[in-house]
């Protein structure tokens, strides 16, 4: 199902053996990228990069495939990155939805039943108050400057708190939007948890290792990274 409220170019990129996506050609707004990839391990970051690469507009909204965002944050959000690299559009409340709600909004695209659910479960949350993941908004140009996604984390891992540890360290807090977000419940593999031990281990590393830089050191560090200035 298809739902763009706010009549946006969209770019979905797809990695897989083979594409798994129906994809209807008739929504013009909407760019389809497949890419042949046989690694079981999501690259996450090498893709997002991939398309912030291939876009022409000088923002952009990134949000996961399991996830919904309120349309008026977004358009708050995006008013505010003229002179930053990152917005949040939400304060940290990030709400699971059970399976068979998730199952409804893909088949009505409304968030009647949603808010609802919201208002009488409050405390359905991924991480408490302090999510910092699942959709962020970006200065592209801004972005790149303070390196776009950090493509060493190969996997599933906290490259969701490096980006807004990145950008706390290099002068740039992240401002977050008022409001919440959701997350559209689905199976759990490979690309969801803390395996396999080595690669789980190497982006900590990653992590650590960030986090125990200096401004100065990070910018250095960011000049050295491919995807960005090589």
């Amino acid at each position: 199902m298809y739902y763009n409220r706010l009549k946006l170019p969209l770019l979905l990129i797809e990695a897989d053996e083979c594409s798994r996506i129906d994809f209807d050609k008739s929504y013009t707004q909407v760019r389809h990228i497949f890419i042949s990839d046989s690694n079981p391990i999501f690259h996450r970051t090498k893709y997002i990069n991939l398309g912030l690469r291939s876009i022409t507009t000088p923002h952009a909204a990134i949000i996961d495939a399991d996830v919904i965002v309120p349309s008026y944050q977004l358009k708050q959000a995006n008013q505010l990155l003229n002179h930053t690299p990152m917005i949040l559009p939400y304060d940290g409340r990030f709400i699971h939805m059970p399976h068979s709600l998730g199952d409804i909004f893909r088949n009505t695209a409304s968030f009647k039943d949603i808010q609802t659910h919201y208002e009488s479960n409050k405390t359905d949350y991924m991480f408490g108050y302090h999510s910092v993941g699942g959709a962020y908004l970006v200065n592209v140009d801004l972005y790149r400057q303070c390196g776009w996604e950090n493509e060493y984390f190969t996997g599933w891992g906290p490259e969701d708190f490096e980006r807004v540890q990145r950008m706390d360290i290099l002068g740039f807090p992240v401002t977050r939007i008022r409001g919440v977000i959701y997350h559209l419940d689905h199976p759990r593999g490979i690309n969801s948890g803390n395996s396999p031990y080595d690669l789980a281990f190497s982006t900590r590393k990653e992590y650590c290792k960030v986090c125990n830089m200096t401004a100065n050191e990070l910018r250095t560090y960011i000049h050295t990274w491919p995807w960005t200035y090589g």
